[in-house]
């Protein structure tokens, strides 16, 4: 796998595969820049070679959104093309709303790799998805990883080879189906695995203990019954916070006792003291999605209080990814409190758990000694 110093990019146009969907508040502000500014080194050092950059990435909103901040950080004019390169940096619309790219088309792949001369791959957070620009595309030119890149799978592969002991494994959020996927792989290797949101949810309901909440979809429901749900390494819920569907109250309660009309929204104080007292042990931490509906701030204080006990364990080499998981530690101003920030969250989560990633295959990553 070639990193950008193995290439000479003088005269040449550089195709960098980039993940700049980044999260927007209701005035229209990002709230987290963090993938941004850590792609600008390496566009700036294909500039400084004398090449080219065709930014792609994928979007919620337009990409004229964010070309003002890229232009800032740069201290160079963007140009928004819908295909090729027009001035030294120019970036295609939201490479999603192209019809090839999810479906990784072979077509699609071949036009973009006709825009250029060499792809670079800066976005290790979407290397887990078989997409045109991810999977196809490096593979039919001279390729290569940005310094992003290559700095995830240093940092991750000592994750993933020799974690230090004991490792703690804190997964929340949604996606339950590649969540839980996860939480199986981790079961060989981690000592503690801790969980929250809708993934911890949803093993309530299987596990017989949410008895009054909706049997979730089947391929989830066959996920959860493949994992060893007796295991002592796997830590829920002990009370939750949980309200009505209106909103008008709130209250702790065991997962048990939750009716069908509520929603649990975040962990309760008592679990937030067990899942403390494990993290405060941990050799290494891993973290990937929030505990509860951190948004608002009601719902809050469960993901709040595992970041801070995250934060305290200095004697942890502590990892934290996906981009909910950004927001909250933006939030609650304890990024100087963990030691690598992940761009990815699958990702991050695949690339630990010992699965293949199309990006890396691509990349040739797997043909290495």
């Amino acid at each position: 796998m070639k990193t950008i110093r193995d290439i000479d990019f003088k005269n040449k146009t550089a195709l960098v595969r980039c993940d700049f969907n980044v999260s927007f508040n209701d005035s229209g502000e990002i709230t987290d820049d963090f993938r941004i500014r850590e792609s600008i080194p390496t566009i700036k050092y294909i500039l400084d070679q004398g090449g080219k950059v065709l930014l792609a990435t994928h979007m919620k909103k337009e990409v004229k959104h964010i070309i003002p901040l890229i232009e800032d950080l740069l201290g160079e004019k963007v140009n928004l093309v819908k295909d090729g390169v027009v001035g030294d940096v120019s970036i295609l619309e939201n490479i999603r709303s192209f019809k090839g790219e999810i479906e990784n088309d072979d077509a699609f792949a071949q036009e973009l790799a006709s825009m250029a001369d060499v792809y670079v791959n800066e976005a290790f957070s979407v290397s887990h998805r078989a997409h045109a620009s991810v999977a196809k595309t490096p593979l039919l030119m001279p390729n290569c990883v940005g310094l992003l890149f290559e700095k995830e799978v240093k940092v991750l592969s000592r994750a993933k080879d020799n974690p230090w002991k004991p490792l703690v494994v804190i997964i929340g959020g949604s996606k339950v189906p590649s969540k839980v996927k996860v939480v199986r792989a981790f079961l060989e290797k981690a000592d503690h695995i801790l969980l929250g949101g809708k993934v911890a949810n949803d093993i309530l309901v299987v596990k017989g203990i949410s008895v009054n909440k909706p049997w979730p979809k089947e391929d989830v429901v066959s996920e959860i019954e493949s994992i060893d749900l007796t295991s002592t390494k796997l830590h829920l819920p002990v009370d939750v916070k949980l309200s009505n569907s209106d909103g008008s109250f709130n209250k702790i309660d065991a997962p048990g006792a939750v009716k069908n009309e509520e929603e649990i929204y975040d962990i309760g104080p008592e679990t937030i003291k067990i899942y403390s007292d494990i993290i405060a042990e941990a050799g290494m931490i891993v973290w990937a999605g929030p505990l509860g509906f951190f948004e608002k701030k009601e719902f809050e204080l469960g993901t709040k209080e595992i970041a801070c006990a995250v934060a305290r364990n200095n004697k942890a080499f502590r990892i934290i990814g996906g981009g909910d998981t950004g927001v909250a530690i933006s939030k609650f101003n304890i990024k100087k409190g963990v030691d690598h920030i992940s761009t990815g969250g699958g990702a991050m989560l695949d690339f630990l758990a010992n699965k293949e990633l199309p990006g890396l295959k691509a990349l040739n990553y797997y043909d290495q000694d």
